[in-house]
């Protein structure tokens, strides 16, 4: 964060604004499963127009989060995210009064504009901290509980007793704390890159393949991840059972969390990055198989949790290649623009064909992340550091 604003606010009381406002911005896509069969129930869409409507939520978070980092960056940052947490709010109601597709989705774009805004903003001033490795391990680990949260108790919950209209209104009335954050921002506060002190070095190519892994990883995450609970129901299993496994899975990628930035040191870096996106290609496999209770929990749970531990590494790749940080800037884009062709994926082929040719193009799309990443040329020991999670 701008040092010049030590005296007016306390660090501390700020990080944790910014940690909660990275954690709950989101929160439809953290919830984005149980958010989906809402959506469905209410509306009555189709798979393959819920996948429309996933790709065109996420590509406006990818839209809001490059505003912030380029067209809003000279803009007062208190007025952006007052702006971006009103357009959460106005968008997430008004969704409740239409009924056909294209507004329906219009809105879904409004509200996920100012949903990557919020996440935006969090994400810049977190990497301006003194220690950003310890408070981004702080946003990952609150973004995990959160999601667990949201998907074994509050939006079932939410969904039991008023349907989707709990689930939206909840969503829009969580952006009353965002706007109380501004105040924390100076009146004349911009979001503008500070001037590098010192030239770095930037490998483009090296630096390219990891966002080309990360955004084939999140494709084969939007297929997984959108339409797990509709896989879970295709076998027969119970929503209860199914809000249990996402929980369960989430609980123990906190362990990824913990584990793999400390495995990653050095030249574990490549290896454990590979073995995770290993990992997330035969768990896509598994849900192939014969549908059963055990089956469908086994490879939600690694996929989960491998999906956790290899963003991870991949994101701490990144700045290995690239030590002025103009790639770094680019990778929440790459990230929801993946998840996003994933979703509109998923979505079309469980309609046409069936839950079997859609994870065939998750599991595809996981084993290009692994070969671009295998690209990579080997980084020395002495270089590869990565971030911890504490």
């Amino acid at each position: 964060m701008n040092r010049e604003n030590g005296t007016r606010r306390s660090e501390k009381v700020f990080v944790a604004a910014m940690v909660a406002l990275g954690v709950f911005a989101p929160t439809v896509f953290m919830g984005l499963p149980a958010v989906v069969g809402q959506v469905a129930q209410h509306w009555a869409f189709g798979d393959a127009t819920l996948g429309v409507a996933v790709f065109i939520e996420v590509l406006g978070m990818s839209c809001g989060s490059l505003l912030v980092a380029f067209a809003l960056g000279r803009q007062p940052v208190r007025l952006v995210l007052l702006a971006a947490a009103v357009l959460v709010a106005g968008a997430n109601l008004a969704t409740l009064g239409v009924h056909g597709f294209v507004a329906f989705a219009l809105l879904r774009w409004v509200a996920g504009i100012g949903s990557g805004a919020l996440n935006g903003i969090a994400m810049r001033y977190l990497s301006y901290t003194g220690t950003p490795e310890r408070h981004l391990g702080m946003l990952v680990m609150g973004q995990v509980f959160w999601g667990m949260a949201l998907l074994a108790v509050v939006i079932p919950s939410l969904g039991a007793a008023w349907g989707a209209a709990g689930v939206f209104t909840f969503v829009a009335a969580l952006s009353v704390p965002f706007a109380c954050a501004a105040w924390l921002l100076g009146r004349d506060e911009t979001l503008a890159t500070p001037q590098q002190a010192v030239q770095g070095h930037v490998d483009k190519g090296g630096a390219l393949l990891s966002l080309v892994a990360l955004f084939a990883l999140y494709g084969g995450v939007g297929v997984v991840w959108t339409f797990l609970e509709k896989i879970g129901a295709d076998a027969g299993l119970s929503s209860g059972y199914i809000s249990g496994v996402l929980a369960v899975a989430n609980l123990v990628s906190l362990a990824a969390c913990v584990l793999m930035p400390r495995l990653g040191v050095g030249g574990g870096l490549r290896r454990w990055t590979l073995f995770n996106l290993a990992g997330c290609v035969l768990a896509a496999a598994s849900l192939t198989l014969p549908p059963s209770p055990l089956s469908f929990a086994l490879g939600a749970v690694v996929f989960i949790v491998c999906w956790t531990g290899g963003a991870l590494l991949i994101f701490a790749t990144i700045p290995q290649y690239d030590f002025v940080g103009r790639f770094a800037a680019l990778s929440p884009g790459f990230l929801a623009l993946g998840f996003g062709v994933g979703s509109i994926a998923g979505g079309e082929l469980l309609e046409a064909s069936g839950t079997r040719s859609a994870l065939k193009v998750a599991i595809a799309l996981c084993v290009l992340a692994f070969l671009f990443y295998a690209k990579l040329r080997r980084l020395d020991d002495d270089t590869a550091l990565v971030p911890t999670c504490e």
